[in-house]
């Protein structure tokens, strides 16, 4: 019931977006809907995967979903179908893809004119501020009514990036065992035990999860001194565009092209 549960979510989402002119959508297609390959399903939730800058036959879009396991006991049902309720996925589903992910995929595809460089770029900060951005920025211009279950949703996703940074440091730099990154993503952020050895593992293999956070503070710096400077003249719908334009370069090049200066990032 996860896939047509996404896709629903994900129609809604994009005429959410179009409605309230938050970003313009270079294309009006949304990403293929599927389960997540099974080699990948022991460490990713969801994730999507959009064609390379280069690619001029496999141009689809996938937006992955994690089945929950046949033949789980009860137990482990029951905790996944607690980690897959309808708030979080919707959370997801716009971390991943609207306006999120799959919507930098399409600025890929829709700037042939980009240099090699832009075109091949890809800042983890900026890739993944971008998509943990657009959560809580969905619920501050009050998609779905902004109610308290995808408020809480979004914040719980905003815990789970605090911890990351954390748990990222940790491993790599301060001796933190993966029992003990367990126990602070369980006990800390509040995430089911499966899901909290899921995050601890992940953090052994991808040390710069600590971006999401780092990068979405950028962005959260840069509108606010975008705000400040234009005031009244500022558009949310200039501002998105304007960022989503310059592609994947790290945030301090955006920065710089957005504003003419070379300020602090944070």
């Amino acid at each position: 019931m996860l896939i047509p549960l996404v896709q629903n979510q994900l129609v809604d989402a994009q005429r959410f977006v179009v409605a309230h002119k938050l970003v313009t959508l270079p294309a009006m297609t949304l990403p293929v809907v599927t389960s997540t390959p099974a080699f990948e399903r022991s460490l990713i939730t969801a994730a999507t995967d959009w064609p390379g800058p280069f690619e001029r036959v496999a141009t689809t879009s996938y937006y992955y979903i994690t089945p929950i396991a046949l033949g789980s006991n009860a137990d482990s049902i029951e905790e996944a179908m607690g980690n897959a309720n309808t708030p979080t996925m919707l959370d997801t589903t716009i971390h991943e893809a609207m306006p999120g992910h799959f919507v930098q995929g399409l600025y890929l595809r829709a700037n042939p004119q980009w240099s090699l460089t832009r075109k091949s770029a890809q800042s983890y900060a900026t890739t993944e501020g971008w998509a943990h951005y657009v959560e809580q920025m969905m619920v501050e211009q009050g998609f779905h009514g902004a109610t308290p279950r995808l408020h809480l949703a979004q914040l719980q996703d905003a815990l789970l990036r605090d911890c990351r940074f954390l748990v990222a440091f940790g491993l790599h730099a301060q001796n933190m065992s993966v029992q003990d990154a367990t126990a602070l993503m369980q006990h800390e952020c509040y995430q089911s035990p499966t899901a909290a050895y899921k995050e601890a593992r992940r953090g052994t293999m991808d040390p710069g999860y600590y971006s999401y956070l780092l990068g979405k503070l950028m962005i959260l710096h840069l509108r606010a001194d975008m705000q400040k400077t234009a005031g009244k003249d500022f558009s949310l719908h200039a501002f998105h565009d304007g960022l989503l334009s310059r592609g994947l370069v790290p945030m301090r090049y955006i920065r710089r092209e957005m504003t003419g200066h070379d300020d602090p990032v944070l």
